[in-house]
C-alpha cells in the first residue's frame, strides 16, 4: 500500500471516530504573524509591501479605522491591477477590521455580514485557483461565525424556502448547508486545482504556521481538500460504517473500492470517504 494512501486511509478512520478541529485564519494568533506581507507576482505600480507596513503600524497603534481605510486602498489597487492574492488578502483583513471598527454589536454583525457577502460575490468572478481559495476562506469565516453565535443561532426559527443571503437570518440547518456548499465549491474543479503547486500561494498560506507537510499536500487541491475534511463533523448526517470496517485499512485497492451501504448523499462521512479517495 502506498504511503500516501496509507496515511489517507488511517486519517479517515480517525476522522469518523473522533472528528477534526477547525482551523481558522486568525484564531489565537496575531493577524500579522499569520499573513505574509511580502510582495508576490504580479506587481503593478502600487507598493503593496509599504501599504501593508502602514496597516501594521496602524494596527500596533490601535487605530482600526485608519488600518481599514488603508486596507480599502490596497483592495482597490489590487482589483484594478488584477493582483488576486493581494485582493483576497485585503478581504481577509477588511472582514477582520470591520469587527474592530464597529462599537455597536448590531452594527458590527451587520457590517461583518455585508463584508462577507461582498467577498462571496467577488469569489464567483475570480479565476479558478483564486475562486477556490476564496470559497475555502469564506467557509472558514462561516464556521467561525457559527461557532461564536451557536447559542443564538440554535434558537432561530427555521424559515421555509430560505434563500436570504443575510446570515443573520440563518438557522442551524441553513448554516450547515451553506458551509458544506461553499467547501464543495472550493474543490469543485479538482482536475484543474491539482495542477497548481501550493508554494505558488505563499502570500495567503503560511505552511509553517499550520505545520503542513507539503510532501502530502503539494498542490492547491490537496490543501483545499484537507481543509474541507477539517470541517465541523456535526455538519451532515452520519453514515452506516465505522473505523472498524477493515476495508478502510486493508490495502489500496480495497480502500478505493469500499462503498458504504446506505449511499446517503447528505452523509458527511460518505463525502469524506469520497474526498480521501481523491487524495
Amino acid at each position: 500500500m502506498k504511503l500516501k494512501h496509507l496515511i489517507t486511509a488511517t486519517a479517515f478512520t480517525f476522522s469518523i471516530a473522533g472528528g477534526f478541529a477547525i482551523n481558522h485564519w486568525y484564531q489565537n494568533t496575531n493577524k500579522f504573524e499569520t499573513i505574509n506581507t511580502e510582495i508576490t507576482m504580479p506587481t503593478g505600480n502600487f507598493d503593496y509591501a509599504k501599504a501593508w507596513e502602514e496597516v501594521k503600524k496602524f494596527d500596533e497603534d490601535r487605530l482600526p479605522k485608519s488600518a481599514l481605510a488603508k486596507v480599502r486602498e490596497i483592495q482597490q489597487n489590487a482589483e484594478s491591477e488584477k493582483n488576486y492574492q493581494q485582493l483576497i488578502k485585503s478581504y481577509i483583513f477588511s472582514i477582520d477590521y470591520v469587527k474592530e471598527v464597529e462599537e455597536d454589536e448590531e452594527n458590527l454583525v451587520k457590517s461583518y455580514t455585508i463584508e462577507l457577502m461582498k467577498f462571496r460575490e467577488l469569489a464567483g468572478t475570480l479565476p479558478t485557483e483564486f475562486k477556490a481559495l476564496s470559497y475555502n476562506i469564506i467557509a472558514k469565516f462561516y464556521e467561525e461565525y457559527y461557532n461564536s453565535q451557536r447559542w443564538s443561532i440554535q434558537n432561530r426559527t427555521k424559515l421555509e424556502n430560505d434563500t436570504d443571503p443575510d446570515m443573520n437570518t440563518w438557522c442551524t440547518e441553513r448554516f450547515e448547508k451553506e458551509v458544506r456548499n461553499v467547501y464543495e465549491l472550493s474543490i469543485a474543479e479538482s482536475a484543474t486545482l491539482i495542477n497548481y503547486p501550493i508554494k505558488d500561494f505563499s502570500l495567503l498560506i503560511e505552511t509553517d504556521k499550520r505545520q503542513i507537510d507539503t510532501r502530502f499536500r503539494p498542490t492547491l487541491f490537496d490543501y483545499l481538500a484537507w481543509d474541507y475534511l477539517d470541517m465541523n463533523p456535526q455538519f451532515g448526517v452520519a453514515s452506516d460504517f465505522t473505523y472498524q470496517d477493515l476495508e478502510l485499512v486493508s490495502g489500496n485497492d480495497k480502500f478505493l473500492n469500499f462503498s458504504p451501504k446506505n449511499n446517503e448523499t447528505e452523509s458527511m462521512d460518505n463525502r469524506r470517504l469520497e474526498i480521501y479517495k481523491m487524495l
